[in-house]
């Protein structure tokens, strides 16, 4: 779903997209949202706050770009991030 949305606006704006795959990165990590064989939480307590989440994605996906970045000469990142 995000990365229909990503397409969608970036075709719409006129930007390229590049994917890169971060599976090597994650790997090893127990997030439920990483390992489709495990069921995700379904409550709705504290709904404003994740229940699953993937470790530093943020971080991570900030440092990818930064080096797709530099390295393709652009000149700004963009980063739509919640909380």
């Amino acid at each position: 779903m995000e990365a229909a949305a990503v397409q969608a606006i970036s075709e719409r704006m006129g930007w390229p997209v590049l994917s890169v795959n971060l599976t090597a990165i994650y790997r090893s990590l127990s997030s439920s949202l990483l390992d489709l064989s495990r069921s995700l939480t379904s409550s709705v307590e504290s709904a404003e706050y994740a229940h699953e989440w993937v470790p530093a994605r943020n971080l991570v996906l900030l440092a990818v770009a930064t080096a797709l970045a530099d390295d393709s000469q652009f000149s700004e990142i963009v980063l739509g991030a919640n909380m």
